[in-house]
């Protein structure tokens, strides 16, 4: 279990370690990144584990606090415009995945998350935060976040946030759709300039409810829809 820093190779993510995106110990390239000996090596001696989660459901975090009580476990909750999440789906070819592409289950699985959220931040630290404004303002966010963790916000992680966050367009042209660095400004409602109205209107019907309690804007024409500022943040 990861959790406890245990690898091995029936964990099929292993196979997908590239080495060209291994990870880097003192600025040292690791060349067997991708062994479960070298992964629960560095776990092990790592005083903070950090774990990113896409796409699974909340409840599965729940699930997780209530089997690991003695474990110091704090979530964040990155939540997205559902208009924008299925405009980022239909853009990968291989992804098929229904619960990102189907309005009615991703909103369904949303309202759920939400919901699930509150109750976990009743008894367990928890914060969410919406996509939105961490691509507006990276550095801003990033150090509520350091600060939620108890972690320090050092000048190399504002390095690294900024060649992440700020890309050069040559940089963030190569390999656009799998690259982590952007220029996340620009691509943050890019969306609003992919979909037509038609597309967005059969999404917020399904998903009318999820979208105000992010307090993000709703459209009701295509007039309007192609007049107002990309930015459907209200607050």
């Amino acid at each position: 279990m990861v959790v406890h820093c245990k690898f091995d190779f029936s964990m099929t993510f292993i196979d997908d370690l590239d080495h060209d995106f291994c990870f880097t110990i003192n600025d040292l390239p690791q060349p067997s990144c991708n062994t479960p000996e070298f992964l629960t090596e560095n776990c092990r001696r790592s005083r903070v584990l950090l774990l990113k989660v896409v796409t699974p459901r909340l409840v599965l975090a729940e699930r997780l606090l209530a089997e690991y009580p003695h474990l110091n476990i704090k979530i964040i909750h990155l939540i997205r415009d559902p208009r924008a999440i299925i405009a980022s789906a239909r853009r990968m070819p291989w992804d098929k995945n229904i619960s990102l592409n189907d309005e009615n289950i991703l909103c369904s699985n949303l309202r759920s998350d939400m919901k699930t959220g509150d109750v976990i931040e009743r008894t367990h630290p928890n914060r969410r935060m919406r996509y939105e404004d961490l691509a507006m303002a990276p550095l801003e966010i990033m150090k509520k976040i350091f600060k939620f963790l108890d972690e320090p916000f050092t000048p190399r992680v504002a390095t690294f946030m900024r060649k992440h966050t700020h890309a050069l367009k040559e940089e963030a042209d190569i390999h656009e759709l799998l690259s982590t660095k952007k220029m996340s400004k620009k691509l943050s409602f890019q969306w609003r300039l992919r979909n037509n109205f038609s597309e967005v209107e059969k999404i917020q019907d399904a998903c009318r409810d999820v979208i105000q309690s992010m307090h993000l804007k709703m459209f009701t024409s295509a007039h309007e829809y192609a007049t107002q500022p990309l930015d459907v943040r209200l607050s």
